[in-house]
């Protein structure tokens, strides 16, 4: 892309996530709820999920899709999971979930259950940061396939945006922590071993998502509990 080219797809991005927001603004709670259990029913029915020990998974925050049933189901699955911290313009998931050694004993043997049972954020090590995330401890491990994965292990992550399109691109809130993040693991996406689905509400799939040459296409969508496999992924052309 040429300088004015980059200009033109840098204003388009930021129209997008003034339109997008506004949407989300006005999109009701009570099917913001809903969506959310759509979203968490159809993606744990994926045979990613299934198919995968590792979960990367961010928390959301206002105005996201809630992870908080996706994070419960991996608890309940016996799944390690990873969250996302954020280290300066990098993002490294952090280990706040091991069925082996998390401290919570009712929760390793399946015990705690019904309407007593309290979010699964309360039994985690947390902090909330200025943004209004919640982030692992920087002390907890940092997700690495050659020292966590094991030969032959696969991981499944369900990413935020804040916009889709059918071919697989997100629009992310500016920072492209993600897409850094998927570039540094490229051989993982190459070969299947991750597979990154985009999780969101219906108001944002959108006709196109403006894109360059940085931009991670994903291979899965996950929106308002319709999946959508995507005819392309990767970097944008």
């Amino acid at each position: 892309m040429d300088s004015e080219q980059v200009k033109q797809v840098k204003q388009a991005k930021q129209e997008l996530r003034r339109t997008i927001r506004r949407r989300l603004r006005e999109f009701p709670f009570e099917e913001q709820q809903r969506e959310s259990r759509a979203v968490s029913a159809a993606f744990v029915r994926r045979p990613e999920w299934s198919g995968s020990r590792d979960v990367l998974l961010f928390l959301s925050m206002t105005g996201e899709i809630d992870t908080h049933g996706l994070l419960q189901a991996a608890i309940d699955a016996g799944k390690r999971v990873w969250a996302p911290r954020m280290h300066g313009r990098e993002m490294e998931f952090h280990l706040i979930w091991d069925p082996e050694s998390t401290a919570d004993p009712d929760y390793r043997a399946g015990k705690a259950s019904g309407p007593e049972r309290q979010p699964p954020l309360s039994y985690l090590d947390l902090d909330y940061n200025p943004y209004g995330i919640w982030e692992p401890q920087r002390s907890s491990p940092v997700f690495g396939a050659a020292t966590h994965m094991g030969p032959g292990g696969r991981c499944v992550m369900a990413a935020p945006g804040l916009a889709f399109d059918r071919s697989g691109g997100r629009l992310g809130r500016g920072k492209a922590y993600y897409d850094k993040w998927l570039s540094r693991h490229e051989e993982l996406l190459d070969n299947g071993r991750l597979v990154p689905i985009g999780i969101g509400f219906s108001i944002q799939l959108v006709d196109e998502v403006p894109r360059d040459a940085h931009d991670k296409k994903l291979p899965q969508l996950i929106v308002g509990g319709a999946h959508i496999n995507c005819p392309h992924s990767g970097s944008a052309g």
